[in-house]
């Protein structure tokens, strides 16, 4: 074994670390470093999961060692990461991982770098695509479950991104209930689960059963989303559950969990699941 510090852990390293100083950052309330980043992680299990899997991806296979210039290029990343607000520390995170990218040889490793890029991005693209057409995508998610709940609560009426019964009971929907945030979720993790069995270049029949895998688990998700927003514009005691309580967690366990079944039995005569 070489002695030093490979490409492929230094890069593992530098994506840690500007994943937690992002998660610290993002916690609204939290009075110290070591509760931001405990809630980070509770609050974001899918990032750290493929957090893990890219981590993964990356030590699985020896890497040259670093040079001098590699270590030039990521001192800016760093330094953003560790002290920057906003989507500065993105922004070096993002040009640094687009240069070991752009390397050439890295087989296996290049496919974690990846995972690990989308997984840092997923809130900033989250945010940028909401600016760009947010009430567009709300009003179809409620439009959906309103669809969905024409059999059993025909009084439902969609304004906009609400659902509004009669009653004066008014769900509004935003993005934490919205089925761009949950399928960005179960997609993000589908592929770093994939990526695990499927290495080097897919051919077309894993091609295929990939997109196919994506439109499935997108149905399904959007369907759960808007099964969950149906029930909880009947009630408030029904909301509540689902809104803050159990139910919301059992909602998400189950996307999650029926991402994971498909892509286990998909690539299930693959090397590695």
């Amino acid at each position: 074994m070489r002695p030093g510090l490979s490409r492929n852990t230094f890069a593992a390293l530098l994506i840690v670390v500007s994943a937690c100083a992002a998660s610290a950052r993002n916690v609204p309330g939290a009075e110290h470093a070591t509760a931001a980043l405990v809630s980070g992680f509770v609050q974001n299990k899918v990032l750290w999961i493929c957090l893990g899997i890219a981590v993964w991806h990356l030590l699985r296979n020896s890497s040259p060692a670093l040079g001098g210039s590699h270590l030039a290029a990521a001192v800016p990343a760093m330094i953003l990461a560790a002290s920057a607000a906003g989507i500065w520390p993105w922004i070096g995170l993002s040009l640094f991982l687009a240069m070991l990218l752009a390397t050439p040889g890295w087989g296996p490793a290049r496919t974690g770098l990846l995972i690990a890029l989308v997984a840092a991005l997923h809130e900033v693209a989250i945010n940028v695509v909401g600016e760009l057409g947010g009430d567009i995508l709300l009003g179809i998610d409620a439009w959906i479950a309103a669809t969905l709940a024409s059999a059993f609560l025909p009084d439902l009426q969609v304004e906009g991104n609400a659902l509004q019964m009669p009653g004066g009971h008014m769900v509004v929907l935003v993005w934490g209930c919205s089925s761009l945030t949950n399928l960005g979720d179960a997609l993000l993790m589908f592929w770093a689960l994939v990526s695990i069995g499927v290495s080097g270049s897919a051919n077309r029949r894993q091609r295929r059963r990939f997109v196919g895998g994506i439109a499935i688990i997108a149905c399904i998700t959007i369907a759960l989303n808007a099964t969950r927003l149906t029930l909880m514009a009947g009630d408030h005691g029904t909301f509540h559950y689902l809104h803050t309580g159990e139910g919301a967690a059992w909602f998400r366990l189950a996307t999650l969990g029926i991402t994971v079944l498909m892509s286990r039995w998909l690539f299930r005569d693959e090397q590695g699941l």
